[in-house]
């Protein structure tokens, strides 16, 4: 009966550490990708958001997104429109 409940222990704390563990990487991808409270305006230079792609860090779909955001938010910086 122990043994038991030790591996349903065991299976509950591996299930937490999991979630929690997802809920962070998501809420530091949210915050490092898209954007988040740092006064930088969640800028990433091109040369970096190419090596992500690269390193696999990010697919071709996402570069092109936040490639996209980048320059429409450089254009918007610097006064022109378009």
């Amino acid at each position: 009966m122990t043994q038991s409940l030790d591996i349903l222990r065991l299976i509950g704390l591996t299930l937490l550490v999991a979630v929690v563990g997802f809920v962070a990487l998501m809420l530091l991808r949210k915050r490092f990708l898209v954007g988040g409270s740092d006064d930088s305006g969640g800028f990433i230079p091109l040369h970096e958001l190419r090596a992500m792609r690269d390193r696999g860090e990010i697919d071709a779909d996402e570069y092109e997104r936040l490639r996209a955001a980048a320059l429409a938010g450089a254009s918007r910086g610097s006064g022109k429109t378009g």
